[in-house]
């Protein structure tokens, strides 16, 4: 029993096992070098060139192959459906929209804008002059304490 008939298969992808069976054309055209005395040999994969031994599945998806153990081919595949599954997904019968569109409820908020970060009064003495606020230094102006101000700075 071949892999295709234990599995459904996504439209384009095809699979060999390297059980001693003559080896594909399409797998022939990614092999990097010759079959070696113990049958295994090289191929191009996207990530570099990896050994296919024998009782290895060959996968080939888009253009391009890999190659996985028998036990992790049904894994491998299921993830190459998933990447291949339609990502929209209509709202409402007729709509075009992707969930997570813009909602008319939040129109009266603006958005982006920064919120202001309050902070309480200071405590106690500014340790320089340069720190203590316009307001306060008119205060000590009109109360007449500037050169008290001044001098303990």
């Amino acid at each position: 029993m071949t892999i295709q008939k234990r599995i459904c298969m996504p439209n384009d992808v095809r699979t060999w096992a390297n059980n001693g069976a003559p080896i594909p054309d399409w797998v022939r055209a990614h092999m990097a070098g010759k079959v070696a005395s113990n049958g295994t040999f090289l191929i191009s994969t996207p990530v570099g060139t990896a050994r296919v031994h024998v009782g290895n599945v060959v996968i080939q998806h888009c253009g391009e192959l890999s190659s996985r153990t028998p036990d992790e081919v049904i894994e491998f595949i299921e993830g190459l459906k998933a990447e291949t599954a339609s990502v929209v997904t209509a709202i409402g019968p007729g709509k075009s929209a992707q969930f997570g569109t813009r909602t008319k409820s939040g129109r009266g908020k603006k958005r982006g804008v920064a919120r202001k970060i309050a902070f309480r009064p200071a405590i106690g003495s500014m340790p320089s002059i340069e720190w203590v606020h316009t307001l306060e230094l008119t205060r000590l102006i009109h109360e007449g304490a500037v050169g008290r101000v001044a001098s303990v700075a």
